[in-house]
């Protein structure tokens, strides 16, 4: 009797299926909603709360929890453990519904509340974290994020860490308020010098390429441009905004 046990087990063990990574489903679903420049204090009051109003009427829900921050709010919702994947997608598809229902969002929220699903497939596998100045691990970075992609059994590679390149413009207050120039005036006018918009498609018989078109005109109003005297404000900023080397632009005293 206990042999027949033991080989019945050997076999079963054999047999069963195994995975290095098992395919697994989370009832667990991810609601992101940005409101730009915003605190968490009004993010709370502005998105967070409606957002769990609306969750509060959605069926099968476990339990959820709301990360606020500055700019975003990051609300977790947890489904029965004993939901199929055709009921995830009908909760997921009901909250999207609920969501698309608030009408009380601030008009300066730009984008619509997000929804994602947990998906384990979708974790990294490997994390290799670099260390180092900043401008070495900027390069070995996107050097090693290159040769990952070429290899066939990755299929994605994500460079997380690095900041966005900046550009850092001073202004001297003294010489704006003698040439008539607010802050909004220089805002504006970077607004306009970083605009691009795609002209078509340029095809020849060899290749087919994009055509972008950026604009190429002055950042600083007229009436700095006019003036002798800010010639050497008008030049340093052009070229900060232009991506020189420089990461201030600072006017002279």
């Amino acid at each position: 009797m206990v042999a027949i046990i033991v080989v019945t087990g050997y076999l079963a063990a054999s047999r069963a299926s195994r995975e290095t990574f098992p395919n697994v489903t989370i009832p667990t679903l991810m609601v992101t909603a940005r409101l730009p420049g915003a605190s968490a204090r009004d993010v709370e009051m502005k998105i967070a709360i409606p957002l769990q109003e609306a969750i509060e009427d959605l069926d099968g829900v476990k339990s959820f929890h709301t990360v606020v921050t500055d700019n975003t709010a990051l609300t977790t919702v947890e489904l029965y453990d004993e939901f199929s994947e055709s009921r995830i997608l009908e909760a997921e598809r009901d909250l999207s519904v609920l969501i698309d229902a608030i009408k009380d969002f601030p008009p300066e929220m730009e984008d619509e509340p997000t929804i994602q699903r947990l998906n384990p497939n979708k974790f990294p596998v490997i994390q290799v974290a670099l260390s180092g100045p900043t401008a070495s691990v900027v390069r070995a970075g996107k050097l090693l994020e290159r040769r990952l992609k070429r290899l066939d059994t990755v299929s994605r590679v994500t460079l997380v860490g690095l900041q966005d390149p900046e550009v850092r413009i001073l202004v001297d207050p003294i010489r704006a308020r003698e040439h008539g120039v607010t802050l909004l005036d220089v805002v504006d006018a970077v607004k306009r010098r970083n605009v691009s918009s795609t002209g078509g498609m340029l095809k020849t018989a060899s290749e087919r390429r994009q055509v972008v078109f950026g604009a190429a005109s002055k950042i600083l109003p007229r009436s700095v441009r006019r003036s002798s005297a800010s010639s050497r404000v008008a030049g340093r900023s052009a070229s900060a905004t232009s991506g020189a080397s420089k990461s201030d632009a600072k006017t002279p005293a």
